[in-house]
């Protein structure tokens, strides 16, 4: 048994793939265990990751359908053996000592650790994330509102290292954006004690291609499920963060409904996310998190589904007008 397992879902990321692979292989313990989700790749994915198995007897590589980040780590957790589990994305790389720098803080009663990471661009660090050289041990629930508030520790998979046991009755949301928003937490709510590891090891590559810098409305409707899912947890545990946390869920919602009702055309996502938006008008119009402007649209959408459909249409045509559509 490994001391760790390494996940890596792959899909079409032959561009950066060897780079993420060799940051990983190269790392100051030699205990891991990397496991390559091929993702249904179309690309030269496939091939790369069946030579770096070749390299590397550490290495497994799993070749799937293509389901989308969620399933592929879904699928990496079935394969893996070790006593920690973490998860590093395709297109990344990561400090040569950051898991024996990680590990190194642990003890018996610790269950996740989280560190800073860099962000770059054309490998050049523009920013510092969480990088201010700190450790600090927090107990299970500060955790879990930490990560629920998304200011101190970040719904991000890839930064983190957690100790098998989490992942017991855990699965990743089908998603394909967002999933860690709605995952994440559920892992830090089995949490004991968490390691706040504020030195940035990981560097997250910032790809303008990537899937979480190209919009669409069916993004955007995973974001509303995404944050719809820790709504539960956040009414009942931690009720100050639920303004916060509603106002997310309207500006997605609202996004739908727009995007919908300037096409005259319904589908389920529209439906769901009107209904949402009706259900909790109420609660919208008080919150003061949410812009005058999603206001406007909830109560229209809580008066009349007609009325709404006209206001979001000759809003579109005046901001489109002036160069500025909300």
């Amino acid at each position: 048994m490994a001391l760790i397992s390494i996940i890596i879902p792959v899909y079409n990321a032959s561009k950066y793939l060897d780079n993420c692979i060799s940051s990983i292989v190269c790392q100051t313990i030699d205990d891991i265990e990397i496991i390559l989700v091929d993702d249904g790749s179309t690309d030269s994915s496939k091939e790369i990751c069946d030579i770096w198995k070749k390299k590397d007897s550490r290495i497994k590589v799993i070749h799937k359908k293509n389901g989308g980040p969620s399933s592929a780590r879904n699928e990496g957790l079935k394969f893996a053996t070790s006593k920690w589990i973490t998860f590093c994305d395709a297109d990344d790389y990561i400090k040569d000592s950051m898991y024996e720098e990680m590990l190194s803080v642990v003890d018996e009663k610790i269950d996740i650790v989280v560190c800073g990471h860099n962000i770059v661009s054309e490998d050049k660090i523009i920013e510092k994330v969480h990088s201010d050289g700190s450790i600090s041990r927090i107990n299970g629930e500060e955790a879990l509102y930490l990560i629920l508030e998304d200011e101190e520790i970040h719904s991000f998979a890839w930064d983190k290292i957690y100790r098998v046991d989490l992942f017991k009755n855990f699965r990743w949301e089908d998603l394909n954006y967002h999933e860690d928003v709605a995952s994440t937490f559920k892992l830090f709510k089995k949490a004991r004690n968490v390691i706040l590891y504020n030195k940035p090891l990981y560097y997250y590559r910032r790809n303008p291609l990537s899937i979480c810098h190209t919009l669409s409305i069916n993004k955007v409707y995973n974001s509303y499920k995404a944050f719809l899912c820790r709504d539960g947890v956040i009414s009942r545990q931690f009720p100050t963060l639920l303004m916060k946390n509603t106002s997310l869920i309207t500006s997605r919602a609202i996004i739908v409904c727009n995007a919908y009702a300037r096409k005259l055309d319904d589908n389920e996502e529209y439906v769901e996310c009107f209904k949402w938006v009706k259900r909790n008008t109420k609660s919208i119009l008080k919150n003061t998190y949410i812009k005058r402007t999603d206001k406007i649209y909830a109560l229209a959408i809580y008066i009349n589904y007609y009325l709404f459909k006209i206001i979001s249409v000759g809003y579109y045509k005046i901001t489109t007008i002036k160069g500025d559509v909300s």
